[in-house]
């Protein structure tokens, strides 16, 4: 039986990049074809975006495109814009 996740047992991560814009190449080929939940954690504000994606490192792609941030409306497209990497 799974025991349920509380404040004794935290979720830890199976990946953590501290500085995304440094380690994007790393991001992306670490999670080709890899499916999953991921986490945006905000450094300045603390705010935190979660989404998942079918391939993460196709999803990545996008967020490290201005164009493609430029398109949408997202909170998190506009807090890359805001914010940087």
């Amino acid at each position: 039986m799974k025991k349920k996740n509380n404040q004794n047992n935290p979720l830890v991560p199976a990946k953590s990049y501290p500085n995304s814009d440094i380690s994007k190449a790393q991001i992306l080929s670490e999670n080709s074809k890899l499916s999953g939940i991921y986490m945006w954690i905000n450094l300045v504000n603390g705010k935190k975006y979660i989404g998942s994606a079918v391939n993460i490192a196709n999803r990545m792609k996008n967020y490290f495109t201005k164009s493609y941030l430029l398109k949408n409306n997202m909170n998190i497209s506009k807090a890359l814009l805001k914010y940087k990497y």
